[in-house]
């Protein structure tokens, strides 16, 4: 090692005695961390290995990547002293906060560089920069997942289009995020590396091809339209190789312990799926709509529960090959995301206009949503617990409906959506616009956030008991976007003082259950969801209903109350000053003010009733109302009489003790308001 050592000095020749310890201390960290190894992708399952792969040694990796940090640092005639080398471990365990780094970054860059995220991040600061440099080996994790690896440990990876050529390489990276936590939570997930940008190859060779793991170019592949022949005509032991444009990517799925997901090819005249699964997985990163891909060795199979219909599925010798272009110049369409891609301006535009009507009326409505492709801007984490975004200050996006990802969105962060349904107003207390992903729909992130991630407020439950919830009973999604909405505002009444937030979750649930009076999309088939044409999803059809109870927490209906104070005057006829003291008390025997929200101030056209939640207790004995039922919640109290309808005399309200409804009857242009009451005992 000494001779290599020596042999590595003179030849970048350093012109100081700092300059000198730190080609040192790179060696050495080159030869401990980054074992020598391989350029030569490892071989596939039956695969015989090449004779003699290249080797590198320590000396070798050494010089490869220190001239690559040459190439790529903004100041080449010296050694970039100031940064240094740090192993997967150490990252892992020393650093605690979210960071940037770019070898290229002069210090006016980098200052522009955060002066323009924070501009456009609402309020939050960019990514801190640190000095530190990221060698390893890509390598394939669980379930799909991308892996910075070294001898010290590994990182999950996250890549925004990445080929399948990296995997199994020496790789430097010039510029990358670090997020020392997953959004999840999970112990296990301590860290993500965010890769900006392509990769640097430590091999030489791994430039020349495009499969996975190289090879040759694909030998006799077919268009989409013979292809589809193969699926009628099944011969047990056939392979074949297809090339086309991906029209879709559908999400990862976990059924019965096996992962897997499919994505569609498409000419001018047909489609077809494929299956990947197993040592495939990482294709799922590596997939984009709009690509022209070809896939080699490709095998016939029965997909049981999809009205056995047959798909195309992956082998352990299938490549991918991206960016692919047949022999005869031959292109499977024209496509591109973009084109079909619409503003946020457009999104209201599209939607056919609703005629103005009448507040007093009640008119609910089921409305077909249209599945539209589109890219923007996270600007706002609404709550992540439950899959609700916000695209461009405007659009909501719901991504409820989809597995949860391993990376969750963040704040800036530039995704594209194909195939995700746009919904109009499907819940008042949201933006109108919403965008919602089903299993058919494709969510990738073009470009990693540049801003801090903020902790969720203590009113956004992050533990995924909604999805969960909405997972058990695939209810619509305007019965999902109204229960979140009611979680966040209970959870700021109602917890930590009255309920856990877990409860709150089941509670905001149990009341939708209540009000709807509806049963849900049923059972969802994965398969028809993510294959079928047309397609037929729970998002396909939504409920529009513009009488949609508002919640109202005890302090704002308690200051509603005081701010339009009650007069003798007002609840007496305009005649009331010429009636005898019999005549008064008849008329002030049962005097009610009924409110409900402003249509002019929120955003429905119609009055909506209220919606009250809180526990029914009597206050303490020293309490000057002590006999006194009282409604509370953490905002406040208010005494209560608790009503109900006479069966014997139709219309006549009487105080009720013992009773597990509130019932507020207005008149013909508000519908009565029911409170259920759970309890939360035990």
């Amino acid at each position: 090692m000494d001779s290599a050592l020596q042999l590595f000095l003179d030849r970048f020749g350093p012109s100081s005695e700092a300059e000198s310890e730190w080609l040192k201390s790179f060696f050495t960290f080159i030869c401990h961390h980054l074992s020598p190894g391989t350029c030569d992708p490892a071989p596939s399952a039956g695969d015989q290995p090449s004779p003699g792969p290249s080797q590198l040694s320590g000396y070798q990796l050494s010089v490869r990547v220190l001239q690559n940090i040459k190439d790529k640092a903004c100041v080449s005639h010296s050694l970039p002293v100031s940064y240094r080398l740090v192993s997967v471990s150490e990252l892992l365990s020393q650093q605690h906060l979210a960071c940037v780094s770019n070898l290229s970054w002069s210090t006016n860059q980098q200052r522009e560089w955060a002066k323009e995220a924070e501009l456009s991040g609402a309020g939050h600061r960019a990514l801190p920069r640190v000095n530190l440099l990221l060698i390893g080996w890509l390598r394939e994790g669980r379930g799909g997942e991308w892996k910075l690896a070294d001898s010290s440990g590994s990182v999950r990876c996250e890549l925004v289009s990445p080929s399948p050529l990296w995997l199994d390489r020496p790789v430097f990276l010039p510029h990358w995020n670090y997020i020392p936590h997953d959004a999840s939570g999970q112990q296990e997930e301590s860290g993500l590396v965010e890769l900006i940008g392509a990769p640097v190859l430590l091999c030489a060779e791994a430039e020349l091809g495009l499969a996975a793991g190289g090879g040759a170019e694909p030998v006799g592949a077919v268009v989409v339209s013979k292809a589809a022949g193969f699926l009628k005509n099944r011969v047990k032991g056939q392979r074949v190789s297809v090339y086309g444009q991906v029209e879709s990517v559908c999400p990862l799925l976990v059924v019965a312990g096996s992962t897997f997901f499919f994505f569609t090819l498409k000419d001018d005249t047909h489609t077809l799926p494929v299956l990947v699964k197993d040592s495939r997985l990482c294709w799922a990163q590596c997939v984009c709509v709009g690509q022209s891909v070809c896939v080699t060795a490709l095998r016939v199979c029965v997909l049981r529960g999809w009205k056995g219909n047959s798909v195309l599925c992956v082998t352990e010798r299938s490549q991918l090959h991206t960016q692919y272009t047949h022999p005869d110049g031959a292109q499977p369409g024209t496509h591109t995301p973009a084109d079909s891609a619409p503003s946020p301006s457009l999104l209201g535009n599209n939607e056919e206009v609703e005629p103005e009507e009448d507040p007093t009326q009640s008119a609910v409505m089921m409305k077909h949503s249209r599945v539209i492709s589109y890219q923007g801007t996270v600007t706002e984490v609404v709550n992540e617990g439950a899959g609700l975004y916000v695209i461009d200050r405007t659009v909501g996006l719901c991504v409820a409906y989809q597995p949860s990802a391993r990376r969750r969105l963040r704040a800036g962060d530039q995704v594209e959506l194909h195939h995700v349904h746009f919904l109009y107003r499907p819940c008042a207390d949201l933006p109108p616009s919403m965008l919602c992903c089903c299993l058919s729909s494709s969510l990738r992130v073009t470009t990693f956030s540049r801003l801090e991630g903020c902790p969720p407020p203590s009113h956004c439950p992050g533990d995924g008991v909604l999805p969960w919830l909405l997972l058990q009973n695939s209810t619509g999604p305007d019965q999902y976007l109204w229960v979140c909405h009611l979680t966040s505002q209970l959870s700021k009444s109602l917890v930590p003082g009255l309920l856990k937030q877990q409860c709150v979750c089941l509670l905001s649930w149990k009341l939708m259950e209540t009000l709807w009076r509806q049963r849900g999309w049923g059972q969802r088939d994965i398969y028809s969801e993510m294959l079928d044409k047309p397609h037929s999803c729970p998002l396909t059809q939504y409920r529009v209903d513009p009488a949609l109870p508002e919640y109202i927490s005890i302090s704002d209906l308690l200051q509603a109350l005081q701010s339009n104070v009650w007069s003798l005057k007002s609840l007496l006829p305009s005649k009331g000053s010429g009636l005898t003291r019999t005549q008064i008390n008849s008329a002030l025997s049962w005097s009610c003010r009924t409110l409900s929200s402003d249509p002019q101030t929120g955003d429905s056209l119609r009055p909506r009733p209220l919606l009250l939640v809180g526990v029914l207790q009597l206050p303490s004995q020293t309490s000057e109302f002590s006999q006194t039922l009282q409604l509370r919640d953490a905002t406040g109290a208010v005494c209560c009489v608790v009503t109900e309808t006479s069966k014997e005399d139709t219309g006549r309200q009487t105080a009720s003790f013992n009773t597990s409804w509130i019932v507020h009857h207005g008149n013909r242009e508000s519908p009565p308001i029911r409170f259920p009451f759970l309890s939360t005992s035990g």
